[in-house]
């Protein structure tokens, strides 16, 4: 899938150049791309039918503030806009101190791809999105487990203005939930994450 999204972000990038038009202050339509600072908290919990006295928690308390980039693409009808958009970030989150045991974990290369659905008055944009993501665990003491999860949804709501005609901030609340399985020790995690976004871009 996320071969398929980024071909399509491709093919709308070369479009919008052959077919270019002049950006003026309240037109949001077009290609995009961008940095983000984040914060990030992440807790999980975990229950096994195997350990069934055995339940753990954990939360990130290490690298929780991270950056991130974005690009992507908005259609305008009037003042609705329509878009899609994809974003990775290296880092999410680590536990280093695990009660009751042991290792640490680590949460990165976070990937995610998105529908976005927005209003525009002027230079201000609000709108929101869903879409699926894609993010690697990494437990220090339990290697061998295959800890990567894939195709998790997320939503949330962005609020953007434009600086210039070509250029914009934003912040955005997200929330995902998702389930993570750890087959060696027949441990479910289930995990939420919840991102404050600081962003910047370049709308061409």
């Amino acid at each position: 899938m996320k071969k398929y999204f980024l071909l399509i972000l491709c093919n709308i990038f070369f479009f919008k150049f052959a077919f270019a038009e002049i950006v003026t202050l309240d037109d949001w339509s077009g290609f995009y791309l961008g940095f983000y600072k984040s914060e990030d908290k992440l807790s999980a919990s975990a229950t096994s039918d195997t350990w069934t006295d055995d339940p753990y928690d954990v939360s990130t308390d290490k690298n929780i503030y991270n950056s991130g980039i974005f690009l992507g693409y908005n259609y305008s009808i009037k003042d609705i806009i329509v878009g899609i958009e994809t974003n990775f970030q290296d880092d999410v989150g680590e536990d280093k101190a695990i009660p009751n045991l042991n290792g640490w974990l680590l949460y990165d290369d976070l990937f995610e791809y998105k529908l976005k659905l927005g209003y525009s008055i002027g230079r201000n944009l609000a709108s929101v999105f869903y879409g699926s993501g894609d993010l690697n665990v990494y437990w220090s003491d339990y290697a061998n487990e295959d800890t990567s999860t894939h195709d998790y949804e997320v939503k949330g709501i962005e609020l953007s203005r434009k600086i210039t005609k070509n250029t914009f901030i934003g912040l955005s609340v997200s929330e995902t939930d998702l389930d993570l399985y750890y087959s060696d020790t027949d441990y479910l995690e289930v995990i939420k994450l919840d991102s404050f976004r600081l962003r910047f871009g370049y709308l061409f």
